[in-house]
């Protein structure tokens, strides 16, 4: 599940390294900066899972929150 609500495109990828090459991320060094729509955060829960059906998937999980997950199917377009 990506918690970003739109797919990951080349050009999201494109943005990032067009802003670590610009001046304005000056101050960000030793770093590594993750472009990956959140997955990163959930990738604990996702572990041993059959992820095919997810690929489809968007949402945000609120952890121990006690908020339930928002998830919904992304659409082409």
């Amino acid at each position: 599940i990506q918690p970003w609500p739109d797919r990951g495109t080349a050009e999201a990828i494109a943005d990032v390294v067009a802003w670590l090459a610009s001046d304005e991320s000056r101050f960000v060094t030793g770093t590594e900066v993750l472009a990956d729509g959140g997955v990163m955060a959930a990738a604990p829960r996702l572990v041993d899972h059959d992820l095919a059906h997810l690929r489809t998937m968007s949402g945000m999980a609120w952890g121990n929150t006690g908020r339930s997950a928002e998830v919904r199917r992304l659409t082409d377009g």
